[in-house]
């Protein structure tokens, strides 16, 4: 979410300026604008087998009933034969819920989804939708990928060699990336599509705030580059037994009126939350929802940043009340995982994972011997992406750097007396703390809430680690030595996936720390750390 250049005549915080200033409330003063009116007319057809993948009605194609179609507010099945009826709202574009057992078709090249119908004017002609038939498989992974964001073709050879041979040899059933595609560069989408297309797997794709053309009048006008490439910003399907909801809750008021970039924020709005609600009144209550954004529910990071966090995240919330649910985003270039209340009574939680950045600090830092930027987070964490794994109902998420594959946490041991720049790195404490004692400090690049890290030093008991809201010292470094090679707004931030403990007086020498991790989703991990003593004692 690299900020956008803003004109003289508004000051807008941006995520760069939240980087350089702290947190701060934005009031925005966005007007909805989103409804498009629905008109008097209907658009009809039918839903059809398409065995020969070239989506061609035969007059042998059978008619699939009971497939789900909408104008991404009105939702309808189709019934016998696979006939369907459906509201035209003029300026929206129609489209299919890929049911399990089907897959939609692809776009030559790209392998970009073809589930949707043009921008329709009139009724009188009939719209087909070809669904190609497959099996239904209960166990399936999905690449979830958020911030890209390739400013440049620079940039876009960085995806190409260091992340697009990895989604190449995954084994998913598809791909999803959560918005910011490209940094502004709209020109740059072709070239982005067809690398992606590369990974040989259906990608489907959300809008984010750097996706838009800021010289639109309003926000429907400036999303109308992604859809001419990627079709509608509001959509969903099947795969499984999971219904995937795709929202656009960047929130743009438009242009300024001398032609400057206007104000986004964090929003859903009563047309997508109307979409949701008409749409889950179809769906058995015994499916996994996912939804996807691009813009967080809510972060810990900029929590009173109205561009960080989505206003109207109860009403979706609401919404969900009483479903197996998750949801993700990106957007913030830095990890965490949220439980959120969907009520003051109901004390049912709801999880949303705000993924790592593809482009972690915007493809920015020193360089490897690839030639490629190591782009270490604000938060420490290197760029990547995540797998989403579901089985039935089920769900967890790993993730997946680009820089290592065994890069899933780091750890350091900090020493704070006597040290030259002792006490640091501390956020909340002073300066200079001469009586701190060592510290273990372990960054675990996916953690959250519900992840428990512990160590042992040979002989000894299980210690825990405590989890802390502070910068990682490594990042002070890893910045500091950056320098003109690192965005002049990237510097290290407080992290939301750090542990620390104080570390026992040890006797000179060569020692070996075990710890654990048993993260989000209950599963363990082992690993070592090596303390050499050269002194007397630490």
């Amino acid at each position: 979410m690299k900020a956008q250049q803003q004109s003289s005549s508004i000051a807008t915080p941006t995520r760069r300026d939240a980087l350089k200033f702290g947190s701060a409330a934005i009031a925005s003063g966005l007007a909805p604008g989103w409804a498009l009116a629905a008109t008097d007319e209907y658009i009809s057809g039918i839903v059809f087998e398409d065995h020969a993948g070239d989506g061609l009605r035969r007059d042998n194609a059978r008619g699939i009933p009971g497939v789900l179609i909408s104008n991404g507010v009105d939702v309808v099945r189709s019934g016998e034969g696979g006939h369907y009826r459906l509201p035209l709202r003029n300026g929206h574009q129609s489209f299919v819920v890929k049911p399990a057992g089907y897959d939609v078709r692809l776009a030559p090249g790209t392998n970009l989804p073809l589930h949707y119908l043009a921008q329709l004017q009139a009724s009188h002609e009939q719209q087909d939708f070809a669904l190609v038939p497959n099996e239904v498989t209960k166990q399936f992974d999905a690449i979830l990928m958020a911030d890209p964001q390739p400013g440049n073709h620079r940039h876009l050879d960085h995806i190409r060699d260091a992340a697009v041979p990895l989604f190449a040899k995954s084994k998913v059933a598809l791909g999803l990336t959560l918005g910011d595609i490209v940094g502004d560069e709209l020109s740059l989408l072709r070239r982005y599509n067809s690398l992606i297309g590369q990974a040989g797997t259906p990608w489907w794709n959300a809008g984010g705030n750097h996706d838009l053309d800021y010289k639109g009048p309003d926000h429907f006008h400036a999303r109308a580059p992604f859809r001419e490439a990627f079709g509608p910003a509001t959509f969903a399907f099947e795969q499984g037994q999971a219904l995937f909801i795709v929202l656009d809750n960047v929130e743009y008021t438009g242009c300024t009126p001398d032609g400057g970039i206007g104000r986004y924020r964090g929003a859903i709005g009563p047309r997508q939350l109307t979409f949701v609600r008409n749409l889950l009144a179809h769906i058995p209550m015994d499916k996994l929802i996912v939804l996807a954004m691009h813009i967080p529910l809510r972060t810990d990071w900029n929590p009173l940043s109205t561009r960080d966090n989505t206003a109207d995240a109860d009403a979706l919330l609401r919404l969900l009340s009483g479903r197996r649910a998750v949801s993700f985003s990106g957007h913030m270039h830095a990890t965490e995982h949220q439980y959120l209340q969907y009520g003051e009574t109901d004390q049912s939680f709801h999880h949303h994972q705000v993924l790592a950045a593809l482009s972690g600090s915007w493809w920015s830092g020193p360089y490897d011997h690839r030639g490629r930027p190591l782009a270490l987070g604000v938060d420490g964490c290197p760029p990547g992406f995540h797998v989403l794994q579901v089985d039935g109902v089920d769900y967890s998420t790993r993730f997946v750097p680009l820089t290592s594959q065994e890069a899933k946490m780091r750890i350091v041991l900090s020493r704070c007396s006597p040290c030259s720049s002792a006490g640091n790195y501390v956020i909340d404490g002073p300066a200079e703390k001469k009586d701190m004692p060592c510290e273990i400090i372990a960054n675990v690049f996916d953690g959250g809430p519900r992840t428990k890290v512990r160590m042992r030093l040979p002989g000894g008991e299980w210690r825990d680690l405590q989890r802390v809201r502070r910068v990682d010292p490594f990042m002070i470094d890893y910045f500091a030595e950056a320098g003109a090679i690192r965005h002049d707004w990237v510097k290290a931030e407080p992290c939301e996936h750090l542990w620390s403990a104080a570390m026992p007086l040890l006797r000179s020498g060569i020692h070996r720390v075990e710890i654990e991790v048993r993260d989000e989703y209950a599963r363990l991990s082992q690993h070592i750390k090596i303390i050499e003593i050269a002194d007397a004692a630490i």
